[in-house]
């Protein structure tokens, strides 16, 4: 897709919702990687801070769980929209994710930014009853890797977030935590935006393709190769994101991998040891070869 817009990545604000456990690894390895190539990039927590990561806290009433996910995804976009009104699009997502600036403002260059939409792929489809007792099917750019949303459109939807915290009570679905379903459910309902499908978003690691289902922009089941120019990954290791900030993709983990992937979480949970693994590990598998894949 061609940047016709010609837009740039410093016009993309980026929420990327984190939590307090996740603060000295996962965050802290984006951190260090893909969010620096986003100035309006910042980590978004609740009640806990870390000086060394560029972040916004929201405060204890957005809670450090995983349902905190979806109070964090609106209040983070409300606080978004308010520190930057000029940005052209607000871009979504959670910190086991990795992001690609160049790719991704590419991808998004293609759009009219002027207009309300919502952007993302890897569709998903699912339904919620109705007060009414009618099941409300709708579709949504799933698995974490992220979706973005035009000016005006995050805008429209920042003003609603208190009715949409207190709305998706309603329904199990959302009230259990599934902050990508809630988005694209009332993005639809209250103003009638369905999303615009781009190939390059990915639920989960690079050497899950071919082979991880997901519905296309026609709404079919594919399991594709990988494009030229991923835009974005889920489910990522500390490791692994590392790997592809040095231009490196990963492979499907060999027992060494898969070592020290367990050896990072005991680390960073169960020892409190904070910044130890992204220091050892960054070196390690952030190093940039002569001939990156990608």
């Amino acid at each position: 897709m061609a940047n016709t817009f010609g837009l740039k990545t410093s016009e993309i604000a980026v929420i990327c919702f984190t939590s307090a456990k996740n603060l000295h690894e996962r965050a802290l390895s984006v951190n260090n990687t893909w969010l620096k190539n986003f100035e309006k990039g910042y980590l978004v927590g609740g009640n806990f801070y870390a000086d060394d990561l560029k972040m916004i806290c929201l405060g204890d009433h957005v809670g450090e769980d995983y349902f905190s996910a979806t109070p964090k995804q609106f209040y983070g976009l409300k606080a978004m929209t308010e520190k930057f009104p000029e940005a052209k699009w607000f871009f979504i997502n959670g910190c086991d994710a990795w992001l690609d600036a160049a790719n991704l403002t590419e991808a998004l260059g293609a759009f009219d930014d002027s207009k309300d939409l919502f952007v993302g792929g890897n569709f998903a489809k699912r339904s919620v009853k109705l007060q009414n007792g009618e099941d409300f099917p709708f579709y949504f750019p799933s698995g974490g890797s992220g979706f973005a949303l035009s000016n005006s459109l995050a805008k429209k939807l920042a003003a609603k977030t208190e009715f949409i915290l207190e709305d998706l009570q309603k329904y199990e679905l959302f009230a259990k935590g599934a902050c990508d379903c809630t988005l694209a459910f009332y993005l639809l309902t209250l103003f009638g935006i369905k999303p615009s499908y781009v190939e390059g978003f990915y639920a989960v690691q690079p050497y899950q393709y071919p082979g991880d289902i997901y519905l296309n922009g026609d709404f079919k089941e594919v399991s594709e190769p990988l494009i030229k120019k991923p835009i974005a990954f889920h489910t990522l290791t500390i490791r692994e994101m590392y790997m592809l900030n040095a231009g490196k993709m990963p492979k499907k983990p060999n027992f060494i991998d898969k070592c020290v992937d367990k050896f990072a979480r005991l680390f960073s949970r169960k020892l409190k040891t904070k910044r130890f693994v992204n220091a050892v590990l960054q070196p390690i598998y952030g190093r940039k070869p002569k001939n990156a894949e990608i």
